[in-house]
């Protein structure tokens, strides 16, 4: 495998998203995370014809530090949390600040609060929704505690497979949400909390939720209540007038 393969193969990979996906932070991980496949590349080549060849090997070296500056300029994410509804839905939904860690070689990770609160009782839920993506093999995330090692209800989401190479390597996204009690949140508005996330495989990550996500979701909240309150019942639907000849 060439160094000018590896860069086509990423080209095609992101030529298949719409121009909207390209854009988002989702699309941008994935190329990212399939440009770290490199070191495993490496690995799988080593000794071969292609690892003795010394120009392949410096090419795989710049196209490395390139794709770590390009993989940390990812634009920040959205600087509110957006509050949502109709009048189809018992609830309205607020989805929250999202923060992503991309490192190089490693996990990359991209997690925001989400709420919902019921039109009808003003019942409050939140849950911590996380995408994660990484090369090798299935992780299987499956448990979560916060950090007074209190367990959190872990909800498995989706599993995908972005794209593999020659089967040998393949992008892998984990798609999963973490209950967190309203209590947490206020409790935590000021100082922020951190939650881990356990593997079936025994591997772990740390994710930190900072003040400003859980106020800027807190204000959500109250913004989904003002909006209740302001929204008029829904009228029972009208009797049909009997036909008169």
């Amino acid at each position: 495998m060439s160094v000018l393969l590896i860069v086509s193969k990423v080209d095609r990979i992101t030529a298949q998203f719409s121009v909207r996906e390209r854009r988002s932070r989702r699309v941008m991980s994935a190329k990212c995370i399939y440009i770290s496949a490199i070191n495993h590349v490496v690995r799988f080549n080593m000794g071969s014809k292609f690892m003795k060849n010394l120009a392949s090997v410096v090419g795989l070296a710049l196209l490395a530090a390139a794709s770590l500056t390009a993989c940390a300029s990812q634009p920040a994410g959205p600087s509110i949390a957006h509050v949502t509804t109709d009048k189809f839905s018992k609830v309205v939904s607020i989805n929250g600040v999202s923060l992503s860690d991309t490192p190089f070689g490693g996990i990359g990770k991209k997690w925001y609060l989400r709420s919902w609160v019921d039109k009808d009782t003003k019942a409050v839920t939140h849950q911590l929704y996380v995408w994660v993506n990484y090369v090798g093999d299935w992780k299987f995330y499956q448990s979560a505690s916060d950090d007074t090692a209190q367990p959190l209800a872990f909800t498995s989401i989706a599993r995908d497979v972005s794209d593999c190479s020659g089967g040998k390597v393949c992008i892998l996204s984990e798609t999963f949400g973490l209950d967190i009690p309203d209590s947490k949140l206020r409790a935590t508005a000021d100082k922020g909390f951190q939650v881990k996330i356990m593997a079936k495989t025994g591997e772990w990550i740390v994710l930190s939720i900072i003040p400003e996500q859980i106020q800027k979701q807190l204000t959500g909240v109250d913004q989904a209540n003002a909006l209740i309150s302001g929204v008029p019942p829904v009228a029972p639907p009208a009797v049909p007038t009997p036909y008169k000849s």
